[in-house]
């Protein structure tokens, strides 16, 4: 069966289904993709530590699809609604979940709500950091991690690089049209 058949199949159920029963098969196999993205970037990264991320997102041509992207990154990831990440030590082997955020209208509720269920108060707590400027630092000391974020990563790196070729050190010309027309002018 074909997923275009999947997908009529199910637009074509007439049943009622159980939100809960319906998630908790929905993340069955979530655990096993997180495995397979860590052995897949255990040894490109040279960090100790890496995120691991799933980012969820509907198919523009099949509504009632819902697609499951992970992926690594040696830094913690910008914050998205939708979005699930993992922190794995390679010493220890361990995984810890370190925020997952749901969808927009879901954190934007989330986040306006002064009293919610005990069981949506770290994703409430989580929504809430989202709108702030303090996103990071806010994780980092709920986990007791060092983390760089991505901007503060590629600041590292930035510094790293121009400590070799200075503070002009660009592989690319900062404004390449207006040179280009300017070595034609000349010529």
């Amino acid at each position: 069966m074909n997923l275009g058949q999947k997908a009529h199949k199910a637009r074509s159920d007439t049943n009622s289904y159980c939100a809960f029963e319906l998630g908790a098969e929905m993340s069955k196999d979530i655990l096993d993709e997180v495995q397979t993205c860590i052995q897949k970037h255990h040894d490109y990264f040279d960090s100790d530590e890496f995120c691991v991320v799933m980012l969820m997102a509907g198919d523009p041509l099949l509504k009632n699809m819902i697609r499951r992207k992970f992926y690594a990154w040696p830094f913690l990831p910008k914050p998205r609604t939708s979005q699930t990440v993992w922190l794995y030590n390679k010493k220890s082997g361990n995984i810890k979940m370190l925020w997952c955020l749901p969808s927009a209208d879901t954190v934007a509720t989330l986040s306006i709500l002064v009293a919610v269920d005990p069981s949506y108060k770290r994703m409430q707590r989580w929504s809430s950091w989202f709108y702030t400027t303090r996103f990071w630092k806010n994780i980092r000391s709920e986990h007791d991690i060092k983390m760089l974020s991505e901007e503060e990563h590629l600041e590292v790196i930035r510094k790293k690089g121009s400590k070799f070729c200075g503070e002009d050190c660009s592989p690319i010309p900062t404004n390449p049209v207006d040179s280009l027309k300017f070595q034609a002018q000349e010529v």
